[in-house]
């Protein structure tokens, strides 16, 4: 089943294209002869890609960052939030590079509530009222999983990365395709009639049983594949009105890096922070033994096969090393929803809170070496530039930089603890907030009633609370930042927010983009969120505290 988009803000600019990869496709040499004649009726012989065929771009100087030798292909996928206003999904989609699918795929999905059925009878009523109860509800939530998910089958060869970017419910989507891929594995190519059943036993793994005939069909019909990056802004703890909860990945390992963004100030309680948490419960060994049984493709090697090493006891301890567990940081940024996600602001305005967590975002994917290939251009205007390593050898040029000496990103200011004229990064960092709850009464009203929370606990696991609750408006709860498995992050914006002031109101209409106007009112900044101690008392959120002052990480 296929969607359309409602809003038409922005194209989606993702490419198919058979035998993409210059490294592991097979491609078809022709089916004439060398003469222009027809060629016999056998089939056309096949070769290896890379003998063949170079990478569309042979030298592009326009990329950040610089060409590795024998770099993997990068499928970059990006799930959108809903609003009008482009969000940092865009911005980041933005400035991916799309002129070379041999290197780099890349795959846009608008958010819940701008996908309808194209089949869809009935007229535009019937349509509208089907858009509202996917962004009420997430009617289509399943399909826009399914979605990314076919675009992975279509397009995903051995070696590939896997690159996942998501905010609000494109965030939860992007960790449901995840825990998906992780699940039930990723199906070959041309086997969609099976995505149905791989949805199904996905989306019941949340029992023993469910996790064990996932792990069945996984064996039976998937690839085993790693998801290599997920960054997302701002992951809300249920999708619509009333809550649809689906797993994410449960296993620590099977995504390579994981950065979220999150945001200091949301009071709304539909859109309680979902953390980066551990499963409900540890799997009993006999679960466990089972789920090991059937993820033995793929873990025999040539050399082995041939010493005459078997798999036929899966379970026996093994030489080779685990992969690592996943490296996971949250951070913490000023403001609301949509100023953490972007769409708070038109999008001729340029100073507003949304541009440092995505210009955080960006460099996590460089400093993470995920392979991430974005325009220099683009990169420039976000204030993003450039670091070559201290190699005077290593420039820009014709030959492939070595992996090694892989080059960063750094802010094109100048950092500096008195300027004269302050940085862009600190326009920003004390612009307005939008508080959805100031701005309308459907939020405001939604604050009485007593609704069932999630929350992470101790021990790292999301719960729900049995009892229901007025939220009246109350901030976030930060888990307690004296848990080592989970350190509390915040980025340095914030703390420079705090010392100085904010901005109470938007920037003058007539001047969109332009410094702010020393006219608007500012105000001291006293962030929403909360904290529990050990005593589970509620704190606020004070930097300057003595109790919590020593777990605070500061992050550039």
């Amino acid at each position: 089943m296929s969607y359309q988009r409602i809003p038409d803000y922005v194209h989606t600019l993702g490419h198919r294209l058979t035998g993409t990869d210059s490294h592991h496709a097979l491609i078809d040499v022709g089916l004439d002869g060398p003469n222009g004649k027809a060629a016999p009726e056998s089939p056309p012989a096949r070769v290896e890609a890379n003998q063949i065929i170079p990478p569309t771009v042979p030298l592009d100087e326009t990329c950040w960052p610089p060409i590795t030798k024998n770099r993997p292909r990068t499928l970059v996928l990006c799930f959108d939030g809903t609003g009008d206003q482009n969000s940092n999904i865009v911005r980041i989609f933005q400035c991916l590079k799309k002129n070379d699918p041999t290197r780099q795929m890349v795959y846009y999905q608008p958010g819940i509530g701008t996908y309808v059925d194209p089949t869809m009878t009935g007229g535009a009523l019937k349509t509208y009222v089907a858009s509202k109860l996917d962004e009420a509800v997430a009617w289509y939530f399943h399909a826009h999983v399914k979605d990314g998910y076919e675009f992975l089958m279509d397009h995903y060869v051995a070696g590939d990365r896997i690159c996942l970017f998501g905010f609000s419910r494109g965030a939860y989507t992007a960790r449901a395709l995840a825990g998906m891929v992780h699940s039930v594995g990723l199906l070959p190519q041309a086997n969609k009639q099976q995505v149905p059943f791989a949805w199904k036993f996905y989306s019941e793994n949340n029992t023993p049983e469910g996790l064990i005939k996932a792990s069945e069909f996984k064996a039976a019909f998937s690839n085993n594949v790693i998801i290599d990056f997920v960054g997302v802004f701002d992951t809300v703890a249920s999708v619509g009105l009333f809550s649809k909860e689906l797993p994410f990945a449960t296993s620590n390992r099977a995504i390579r890096i994981f950065r979220h963004a999150l945001a200091l100030d949301e009071r709304r309680v539909k859109f309680k922070a979902n953390h980066f948490h551990n499963p409900p419960k540890p799997l009993k060994a006999e679960t466990e033994r089972k789920i090991k049984a059937h993820q033995i493709t793929g873990s025999l090697k040539q050399s082995e096969a041939t010493a005459k090493i078997t798999v036929i006891d899966p379970n026996a301890p093994s030489t080779r090393p685990k992969k690592a567990p996943t490296d996971h940081k949250e951070v913490w940024f000023a403001g609301c929803h949509c100023d953490v996600g972007g769409g708070s602001v038109k999008n001729d305005v340029k100073t507003n809170l949304a541009m440092i967590p995505l210009r955080w975002m960006i460099k996590e994917t460089i400093e993470t070496e995920t392979g991430i290939l974005f325009d220099l251009a683009q990169l420039s205007l976000l204030g993003l530039t450039p670091v070559l390593p201290s190699s005077p050898t290593l420039i820009l040029s014709s030959e492939v930089v070595p992996k090694k000496e892989l080059p960063r990103l750094t802010d094109v200011w100048q950092k500096d603890e008195k300027p004269l004229v302050p940085s862009l990064e600190n326009l920003n960092a004390v612009e307005h907030k939008t508080d959805q709850i100031d701005k309308s009464w459907f939020w405001r009203f939604l604050e009485w009633i007593p609704f069932k929370v999630s929350y992470l606990n101790d021990e790292g696991v999301f719960v729900t609370t049995d009892k229901r609750k007025a939220n009246h408006g109350k901030g976030r709860t930060i888990p307690n930042p004296k848990n080592p498995g989970y350190p509390l992050y915040i980025h340095q914006s914030v703390q420079y927010r705090w010392n100085n002031f904010e901005y109470v109101d938007a920037p003058l209409p007539s001047l969109p983009g332009s410094f702010p106007d020393e006219g608007r009112k500012r105000s001291t900044y006293k962030p929403k969120a909360i904290w529990l101690d050990e005593l589970k008392q509620e704190r606020e959120l004070d930097f300057a505290d003595p109790d919590l002052k020593p777990f605070i990480h500061w992050v550039e």
